[in-house]
């Protein structure tokens, strides 16, 4: 996630805004593995070979301050090593000038290379001694062994760790086993993080693209130089009478490397839904003469005022010299402008009950005012007629549950949620699809879906809408209740999210919790964020140690938002003792044939009296 700082620059420019610019980092402090080199040049063994000699770990102090890394543990799962100075009397002066010895503080984004003790120990029968070049203010480690862990292997995942703590950071994804890393890039190459804001995963690492095979010390060959990247684009409010104006908000990141001096911003309606500013599709653009460092986010604001009804897309692209990645350049959000009742949306469809049980519809009200939905109607695409409401007031962010019969439905549901049964009942709703209508009282169609059952729902499950702001007939929009009665009538969908995240997220509130009994954050609450309205998802606790100790969901079926309660127990009901847990979350969508891991830690500790 990006976070944008509260700074305002106060720059307005055609009419669009600049609101903010700051840190953007996603965990904004910490030290990470960058580098890797397990399989040095030349000969692994032999009079001469440089062997493990050369093999090498690059860390990254990615925050605002120096860290001091001395007692910290690396490790290739084999074999643990402190992290130490490299000090001059005892490993050896190393031959090169921009080396810096005899500290472990890193600088804040500085780069640390910790390498073999023997690496400077050579004589004129060793094969290429010391063969690397460092650039200006690297510093220079090593560890207590005569090796990197049991001496590097190009399979072996790697391990950062604090001293008597859980590891901050991993190379080689340890706990997933069936991905494709770590490999062997091939000789004297070594393995770059990407981006080292972003996490252990196999999309993050790559061979270095460097002529010299590695780029120990400075920044990686592999990763992107310039990028900037439209990450969001808010639009608030997503429903609007003619007329109102919206506000559109930009986020855009340095994802690259390199700070940006200059660039411009374009709000556009996006009729053919290409993603591309075409010729009459323009709302507004500004060209930005501010720097915007790597890392960092800025909020780009424009209000726009729609002249016409009806649904739309609008995207916002950024654009720079020299951008290396253009996939990352435009966001979209959709609009839906009314008139008279837009807002009121279908938002659940019991279109397959069991046979005991009814049909019905659910209506939302999105407008921040209540609305009267006195003569709205509801059809299908095969009624001979509108089936009208009567008097209804639906307040704003309530819900109105559409009925044939409302005694056999409260019966069913025992609900307090306002119902109405239009005239004439309800449209019966086809199981393998159908078009509905909602109609104002000008007769105008305010929503409508043409769902198909291949959308979701089920026997006795329903048809939810992931989020009211999104477009209706996108499939993607719908999905199966995940409700545990299957259904979520008067409620928030079980489905819904906010905007669909991009990867999987968790966090943890409180954190750290202390499960005493004394009834003050007994209890940690874990929010889950998927980027699929529906997947079967595995949530796991280990323990310091590595060692599992709690399910707390396994293989369950859960919407896009998900919260789980841990009282700090084992699966076993024994109390856990104090210390720093690793989150599991694992993630698969069978549908799209996608899946998702992510890892967060919470302390579990003991009140002080």
């Amino acid at each position: 996630m990006y976070h944008v700082t509260e700074t305002i620059l106060f720059a307005s420019l055609a009419g669009v805004l600049l609101v903010s610019h700051g840190s953007g980092h996603v965990d904004d402090d910490g030290v990470v593995i960058n580098e890797v080199m397990a399989n040095v040049a030349g000969r692994e063994s032999g009079p001469g070979a440089p062997g493990d000699r050369n093999e090498f770990i690059e860390l990254y102090n990615r925050s605002l301050q120096a860290i001091d890394v001395s007692g910290w543990i690396i490790s290739d799962g084999d074999a643990d090593d402190q992290i130490e100075a490299w000090m001059v009397q005892e490993q050896g002066e190393i031959n090169d000038p921009d080396a810096v010895t005899g500290t472990t503080q890193i600088p804040s984004h500085g780069y640390a290379v910790i390498l073999d003790r023997e690496y400077a120990a050579t004589d004129s029968m060793s094969d290429d001694p010391e063969p690397y070049d460092l650039p200006p203010q690297t510093v220079v480690l090593t560890v207590g062994n005569t090796t990197l862990g049991d001496g590097l292997s190009t399979t072996d995942p790697i391990f950062l760790c604090l001293p008597e703590s859980p590891c901050i950071d991993t190379y080689g994804t340890p706990e997933i086993d069936d991905d494709g890393i770590p490999y062997d890039p091939g000789d004297g190459i070594s393995m770059e993080r990407l981006d080292p804001w972003l996490g252990d995963c196999e999309e993050n690492w790559a061979p270095s693209s460097a002529a010299a095979g590695s780029t120990p010390g400075g920044a990686n060959a592999s990763a992107t130089r310039i990028d900037l990247a439209t990450v969001e684009l808010d639009a608030v409010p997503q429903r609007v009478d003619i007329g109102d104006a919206v506000t559109l908000k930009a986020y855009v990141a340095n994802l690259g490397r390199q700070t940006v001096d200059e660039f411009s911003v374009s709000f556009f309606r996006d009729l053919d839904l290409d993603y591309i500013k075409d010729s009459g599709e323009e709302i507004a653009t500004a060209t930005l003469p501010v720097s915007l460092e790597r890392g960092d986010t800025t909020a780009v604001v424009h209000e726009w005022t729609p002249g016409t009804a009806g649904g739309t897309w609008i995207g916002a692209g950024v654009e720079c010299t020299g951008d290396e990645d253009s996939t990352n350049d435009v966001a979209s959000t959709f609009i839906a402008v009314g008139g008279q009742g837009a807002g009121v949306v279908l938002n659940e469809i019991m279109y397959r009950p069991l046979p005991s049980c009814s049909e019905w519809i659910e209506l939302l009200n999105t407008r921040p005012q209540e609305i009267s939905l006195e003569d709205f109607s509801i059809e299908d695409d095969d009624s001979a007629r509108s089936h009208r409401l009567q008097s209804v007031f639906l307040a704003s962010g309530a819900y109105l549950v559409l009925v044939d019969d409302s005694l056999e439905f409260v019966t069913e549901h025992s609900t307090v949620t306002p119902i109405a049964v239009p005239d004439g009942g309800l449209p019966s709703l086809d199981d393998i699809g159908d078009l509905l209508r909602l109609r104002d009282r000008e007769g105008s169609v305010i929503d409508s879906v043409c769902y198909d059952h291949d959308w979701g729902g089920e026997r006795g499950i329903s048809l939810e809408r992931v989020n009211p702001a999104f477009p209706s007939n996108d499939p993607h929009n719908w999905g199966s209740s995940v409700a545990h009665k299957g259904a979520t009538p008067g409620k928030r969908n079980s489905i819904f999210l906010s905007q669909i995240a991009p990867r999987a997220s968790l966090t943890v509130a409180p954190n750290p919790f202390s499960p005493d009994g004394d009834g003050r954050d007994d209890r940690t609450v874990i929010a889950i964020r998927l980027p699929s309205t529906r997947m079967k998802v595995r949530l796991h606790i280990f323990d310091p140690a590595g060692r599992p100790v709690r399910r707390l969901l396994e293989q369950e079926e859960t919407g896009g938002e998900h919260s789980v309660v841990w009282d700090g127990r084992a699966d076993d009901g024994r109390p856990l003792p104090v210390g720093i847990y690793v989150i599991y979350l694992e993630g698969l969508d069978d549908e799209r044939g996608t899946a998702v891991r992510e890892t967060c830690t919470v302390v579990l500790a003991k009140r002080l009296k």
